[in-house]
């Protein structure tokens, strides 16, 4: 009798007809403001200043990832390829180019913590208007993912000092919202919890967009660099800088003149 009460027992746990035998469900993690992307507020300044700075962090990489995409677009369609086009197919299309190209060089100097970039033309004269063109899109993409470059590289440091500052807000959740009720204290505990991993991910992420940001600006100047091969390009004279015509030569009188 015993054995055949376990054998039917066995037999409804493996066809899920027995509810208690049927695996619980994990509590599903709750989830929480800060890694939603959205403002955290708890009524105490100096938690909502320290969640105030997460969210800004977290947003200026995503806005970051958005801009890093729009800076080549106007790049992009110069070259006649879709706005959406991905980096790899843009610097392929520009090197395809090179050979056709005037000489030209990607100049970029930096100026305390900024860096500014320069398409200077190698040969003398006034350019064409569609490389005139070239040049200030050019210039223009250079200069807004240097900028987004740089934004992104102080985004680690901030992240660091935040996270620091996120454990010592942690052990004092119980003095500096003693006014508040404890489940609500234990919420504000999660989502500072959530906002360590966010910084994680916010650093990380940020990194990754000022590499291949730096990396794009490279680029750029090694497709560029291979134009300084090509033959020096007849270019218009400037303006205001006309070149005269060539003066004829004098005549030249025979030897045995004698007026």
């Amino acid at each position: 009798m015993t054995r055949l009460f376990w054998l039917c027992l066995v037999a409804a746990c493996a066809a899920g007809t027995t509810s208690g035998c049927k695996p619980k469900k994990q509590a599903a993690a709750p989830s929480t403001s800060v890694a939603e992307g959205e403002l955290f507020e708890t009524g105490q300044p100096v938690y909502d200043e320290y969640f105030g700075t997460v969210h800004e962090l977290h947003a200026a990489v995503a806005t970051g990832e958005l801009e890093e995409r729009d800076a080549r677009t106007t790049l992009a369609t110069m070259l006649q390829l879709l706005p959406t086009a991905p980096t790899a197919q843009i610097i392929r299309k520009l090197r395809e180019r090179a050979d056709e190209l005037p000489r030209m060089q990607l100049k970029i100097e930096k100026e305390k913590d900024r860096q500014t970039a320069e398409v200077v033309l190698l040969d003398s004269g006034r350019p064409e208007d569609t490389t005139k063109n070239l040049v200030m899109v050019l210039e223009a993409t250079v200069n807004a993912t240097l900028d987004l470059a740089r934004r992104m590289s102080e985004i680690p440091e901030r992240s660091r000092r935040m996270h620091t500052l996120c454990k010592t807000l942690l052990d004092g959740t119980e003095t500096e919202l003693s006014d508040q009720t404890p489940e609500r204290r234990q919420h504000v505990r999660l989502e500072l919890e959530a906002s360590l991993d966010v910084l994680v991910l916010v650093a990380n992420a940020s990194r990754d967009v000022e590499a291949r940001a730096r990396q794009f600006v490279a680029e750029i100047q090694e497709a560029l660099r291979e134009t300084e091969d090509n033959e020096p390009v007849a270019l218009k004279p400037r303006r205001g800088g006309a070149s005269r015509p060539a003066a004829k030569p004098e005549p030249k009188m025979p030897d045995d003149f004698n007026p």
